[in-house]
């Protein structure tokens, strides 16, 4: 999905790593080591501490990984659950992508 929207102005995708234990390890720092990892090209963010619990977790009620979240360009969440096919993300942004913006 990330190398099919690469060049699209109007997809954003972004991975946010939720802290909710390795805390040692899950830390801002730890996004560089998971982006080389996994070879991701998009921005990486990090939400939650052993301090302070992830913000996007608790408004996402995430449930485990990988968690999907997309969100329309009104600001709509559109899917929010554990995982999901590429080639199904894909047709439900094609659909959403032709959605005219409500005024």
């Amino acid at each position: 999905m990330i190398k099919y929207y690469k060049d699209d102005p109007d997809v954003a995708i972004v991975a946010v790593q939720t802290a909710f234990e390795g805390f040692k390890v899950n830390t801002f720092g730890g996004t560089e080591q998971v982006a080389k990892k996994y070879d991701l090209q998009i921005p990486i963010g990090q939400s939650g501490t052993e301090e302070e619990p992830s913000p996007v977790m608790k408004n996402y009620r995430t449930g485990g990984t990988p968690w999907v979240v997309i969100i329309d360009k009104e600001g709509i969440v559109r899917y929010n659950n554990f995982h999901i096919e590429a080639k199904y993300a894909i047709q439900g942004m094609e659909v959403l992508k032709k959605r005219p913006i409500s005024q």
